[in-house]
């Protein structure tokens, strides 16, 4: 993965980021935070026949918690839950073993899109950053409500 590729798509999607704001419509919403750091993300998605028809989120913390959550929003609207959160857990496996996955057609655009995020292994102090946002999604999409707001 090329560094300066990495730092560009994590400017752009922190200088402007997709999908932050708040869904008055959501089915499900999961906050998530790193207090050791301050960075907090609270996820929102609307589900329809068990897909992710419209995701958002709002927080704030360092540019790489927000980037990441900017392409989380972007990339996984339309997958279905199941497919949510293989990406998901693909991105931490990832990150944290070096393991690269191997998906079906269907998601080899949506790991395209999430992939570059995984070169932040060689900054083991950043991973928590990068990973805030999918932990949250995760939550959220298996219904922890300990950590998930019910929105039905």
């Amino acid at each position: 993965m090329d560094a300066e590729f990495l730092k560009e798509l994590i400017l752009d999607h922190a200088r402007n980021p997709r999908n932050n704001r708040r869904l008055s419509s959501a089915d499900w919403e999961c906050l998530g935070e790193n207090p050791l750091c301050g960075d907090q993300v609270s996820i929102q998605v609307v589900i329809k026949n068990d897909h992710l028809i419209e995701l958002a989120f709002t927080g704030r913390g360092c540019a790489l918690s927000q980037a990441s959550a900017s392409l989380l929003t972007e990339s996984c609207a339309g997958l279905d839950k199941q497919s949510a959160l293989v990406i998901a857990n693909a991105l931490r496996d990832t990150i944290i073993s070096g393991n690269q996955p191997q998906f079906t057609n269907s998601l080899n655009t949506t790991w395209n899109n999430v992939e570059p995020l995984t070169a932040i292994s060689a900054n083991p102090a950043r991973v928590k950053c990068i990973l805030l946002a999918w932990h949250t999604l995760k939550h959220a999409l298996i219904g922890e409500t300990s950590t998930c707001i019910d929105r039905d």
